[in-house]
């Protein structure tokens, strides 16, 4: 009876201990999983200040040049590789023409114009001018041939029509 008793006594104390393990490792992946996402959120946030602040900017350069009768192209093109430079996580910064020809930033001069009429991001932004920073589902680069995520903003003339696009993308 007292074999019996202790082998109980050891089954059922080796029992809590495993029960109480098993909850402090769920805790501790719980903790681990909320800081994973916490962090991946900012990261997530991060590259889409990032590149809103660099597509505003670039737009504003494009205002500015538009303003002064005709784009430099290669003025123009210095500077979205500058952009591109400094924002570090974005694949890409270019920008395409009303008719949807990409004809300004990175990868551009060495590569054929690829048009982007038919990409929902430009057909939205020609369609509805109070659209913003419009964020794509993934697509197929026309230009890397890379997957990617494409944030865009419209460009407008000074008198408020349709310019084109400028477009980050993210692969």
């Amino acid at each position: 009876v007292a074999w019996l008793t202790l082998l109980v006594f050891v089954a059922l104390f080796s029992w809590i201990y495993l029960e109480d393990s098993l909850q402090k490792h769920h805790d501790r992946a719980m903790v681990s999983t909320q800081n994973l996402a916490q962090v991946l959120d900012q990261q997530i946030e991060n590259t889409y200040t990032r590149a809103n602040i660099a597509l505003l900017t670039i737009s504003d350069e494009f205002s500015r040049q538009k303003a002064t009768g005709h784009i430099d192209d290669e003025s123009f093109n210095r500077f979205i590789q500058r952009q591109h430079e400094r924002s570090r996580v974005l694949t890409s910064l270019r920008v395409a023409d009303a008719q949807g020809d990409t004809r300004w930033g990175t990868e551009t001069s060495n590569s054929p114009t690829a048009n982007m009429a038919d990409r929902d991001y430009f057909i939205q932004h020609r369609d509805d001018p109070a659209t913003s920073l419009h964020i794509s589902r993934p697509v197929q680069g026309k230009i890397s041939g890379k997957w990617v995520i494409v944030l865009s903003l419209r460009q407008n003339e000074a008198d408020g029509r349709f310019a084109g696009v400028a477009y980050a993308t993210i692969s």
